[in-house]
């Protein structure tokens, strides 16, 4: 709960929800590979801060927040570059309808993933207080 800490994680926080929209709208594709770092570092730091809270905060494991920390890290997976072209290319002959309901159905997991974020991110503004 040092202050240092948690104004970092809230940028993390911040970064990894909307670091792969700044991503796509300010970059091009040779940017990729740092914005790929980035979401891999955040992958670590929230890992490393997961298992910190399981040990040192009493109820934290197996509660509420550790299952929204879990979800929203694991939905960082989906923010990496090669992990997203993997999951939601168009590697098939696909009808138009099909790739229609395939877009659509990935816009859904982004924003729950985003969802899930933001949830994170006022737990984290909670601590700061």
């Amino acid at each position: 709960d040092h202050k240092f800490f948690v104004v970092f994680g809230i940028l993390l926080t911040v970064w990894a929800l909307s670091g792969d929209d700044l991503r796509l709208l300010l970059t091009n594709r040779p940017a990729d590979s740092a914005f790929d770092a980035l979401v891999v570092f955040c992958i670590v730091f929230f890992s490393i801060e997961i298992v910190v809270a399981s040990v040192g905060k009493e109820d934290y494991f197996l509660g509420f927040f550790f299952f929204l920390d879990v979800i929203s890290t694991v939905t960082l997976v989906m923010d990496v570059t090669t992990v997203a072209e993997l999951l939601f290319s168009d590697t098939s002959e696909e009808s138009e309808t099909d790739n229609a309901r395939s877009g659509k159905t990935a816009r859904a997991g982004a924003r729950v993933g985003r969802v899930v974020r933001v949830l994170r991110l006022l737990r984290l503004s909670k601590l700061f207080k």
